[in-house]
């Protein structure tokens, strides 16, 4: 398996960049250049509903939304995602919602709509967060190593048009380290599910001799792929820099 994990990589990034240009091209125009731009939300507000997020919501959906084991995640919410002026949020705070009889809350309309711009401000810095990451963090290794214009400028010019394809060689390379790790820490917790009816003292003291025996694993896979990940990233910046600048390929003899 270990043998196909670099050139699935590649793959990939190829993928990307080379077999659908016209699928992302299409996304990317019709998702960020055509669609109406939501216009800010009102800070007062985004304020206002903060406080009555705090005081109706975070209870039940954690102060930073994601839920517990009982209510959702509201940032994965299908209901928060497609909101645009409180039309699906409101209801179902106030319990007029039909897809959610059992839930109400002691809230009045204005301080729904106030909780629903503020859902939809949090929402909107993460994709923001997403969409800058796309557009800066692949290119500017490259620019700044191979050009001497403004590192950011330019690698916003460059990446217009290319958010998805970006996008997928970003997630081509750190995706699979990301689930390596996640099943790595599910595979190691499965050792103290024996003591999960113990006393809190006792848990505590599991927990500590677990980190002790698995900090030194982790501590050393991460050494190890540090620089993998590294030599990955500053070629496949180098690659999608060449791309979008439609520079032919280099071929190298071997």
């Amino acid at each position: 398996m270990k043998r196909f994990f670099l050139p699935g990589v590649l793959a990939l990034a190829a993928l990307c960049f080379h077999e659908i240009p016209a699928l992302a091209q299409h996304i990317e125009t019709s998702t960020f250049n055509q669609a109406p731009a939501r216009p800010p939300e009102d800070p007062a507000v985004v304020e206002r509903g903060k406080a009555a997020y705090e005081k109706y919501c975070q209870q039940c959906h954690s102060a930073d939304m994601r839920g517990t084991e009982t209510y959702p995640n509201l940032l994965r919410s299908q209901d928060a995602l497609i909101d645009k002026h409180g039309e699906e949020l409101v209801p179902i705070m106030r319990g007029e919602s039909a897809d959610f009889p059992g839930h109400k809350t002691d809230i009045d309309t204005e301080d729904a709509q106030a909780v629903a711009a503020y859902i939809r401000s949090m929402l909107a810095l993460i994709g923001s967060g997403l969409l800058l990451a796309a557009r800066f963090l692949l290119l500017a290794p490259a620019i700044a190593a191979g050009e001497t214009e403004p590192v950011l400028k330019r690698a916003w010019a460059l990446s217009a048009g290319n958010f998805w394809r970006l996008l997928g060689v970003l997630l081509a390379l750190f995706l699979p380290l990301f689930l390596f790790s996640v099943f790595l820490e599910l595979g190691l917790a499965q050792k103290s599910a024996a003591i999960a009816g113990a006393t809190q003292q006792l848990q505590v003291i599991a927990a500590m001799m677990q980190a002790r025996q698995i900090l030194p694993l982790t501590c050393g896979l991460s050494f190890f792929f540090a620089p993998v990940v590294i030599g990955l990233y500053c070629g496949a910046s180098v690659s999608a820099w060449r791309a979008v600048k439609d520079e032919p390929a280099v071929d190298i003899a071997v």
